[in-house]
């Protein structure tokens, strides 16, 4: 819904604007007010003829069924719930308006490299597959963007790895902590931690988009935290 609005309001912007140099935009809107599928299934039956594009907020469960649409609509189609780029690969009208996962992260640690030169920064990863890549890709950018190995600790964090990585931190610096983790219970438990020693370090976490959908953590812990999330809505790491 978000997505929506942000969208609605920016085409007003813009046709408005074009409007001042004899362009005209036309937005026809599609929605059956009621689920995603009735949403899908009209689509199906709709005629594009005399339409240059279409825009899909629709959830990414649907990005498959939409694409073989587009194919009979052969109008470029732009997906904003769609993030993977494989999907690009065999759908010639498909576009995709969030950059990809690897845009993303890269994009975080651009904000992180350029906002923290001079800050402790740790990369927390458990042995999992994607913290693990998660991670050491945040690590990578960030050593190679300050021109320095080592400059984001990787740390393999196990039950009693708090009170390994609590004399790492400085009392000094800032303590960037990037915890490329979607299980809640697992934040929650550092958080509790962090909590315990702030009123002698300064946190600032970096998380993943699926923090915000989190319900047992108090959101105002994670400002006190300075928790921020990458997420493809908003990927200008000056902004």
């Amino acid at each position: 819904a978000l997505a929506s609005l942000n969208f609605y309001e920016g085409a007003l912007i813009a046709s408005d604007t074009l409007s001042s140099t004899s362009k005209k935009v036309n937005f026809k809107i599609i929605d059956t007010g009621d689920d995603s599928l009735a949403t899908v299934t009209k689509l199906n039956t709709t005629n594009m003829d005399g339409v240059d594009a279409v825009v899909s907020f629709l959830p990414s469960n649907y990005s498959s069924l939409l694409t073989r649409i587009s194919n009979r609509w052969a109008k470029p189609l732009y997906l904003f719930a769609a993030s993977n780029t494989t999907i690009l690969e065999k759908n010639k009208w498909i576009r995709l308006v969030n950059p990809s996962n690897y845009t993303q992260i890269s994009q975080a640690a651009t904000y992180i490299a350029s906002k923290h030169k001079d800050d402790k920064i740790f990369a927390l990863y458990r042995d999992q597959k994607g913290e693990n890549l998660i991670s050491t890709l945040f690590a990578d950018m960030i050593d190679s963007l300050q021109g320095q190995k080592g400059a984001c600790v990787r740390m393999n964090y196990k039950s009693d790895s708090f009170a390994v990585l609590k004399p790492k931190f400085s009392k000094t610096k800032m303590n960037v902590l990037i915890i490329p983790t979607s299980d809640e219970s697992f934040l929650s438990s550092i958080l509790n931690k962090l909590n315990d020693e702030k009123a002698d370090y300064q946190f600032s976490l970096m998380g993943m988009p699926a923090w915000e959908n989190f319900n047992s953590i108090d959101p105002d812990l994670m400002r006190k935290l300075g928790a921020s999330f990458f997420t493809g809505m908003y990927i200008d790491p000056k902004s």
